[in-house]
């Protein structure tokens, strides 16, 4: 299962990571996408489980957008 994640809604990520995890056994991996500037932020819902892909992993440079300081 891959998840976008945006920049100010780490809450909210960390609500359906829970969710994710309590419901979804179908699921071996959880990939939570996120902008090449912000993986630090959403490091806090890593686990064994879950793991932080930062879009330049799979995405084309147009797709990706840009971070701003």
């Amino acid at each position: 299962m891959l998840t976008p994640t945006y920049g100010r809604d780490l809450e909210i990520c960390t609500l359906l990571c829970e969710s994710v995890t309590v419901t979804s056994l179908r699921f071996s991996k959880h990939y939570l996408r996120c902008r090449d500037c912000r993986p630090a932020a959403v490091r806090a819902v890593a686990g064994e489980r879950r793991i932080i892909v930062p879009a330049s992993a799979y995405l084309p440079g147009w797709l990706r957008g840009r971070c701003r300081a």
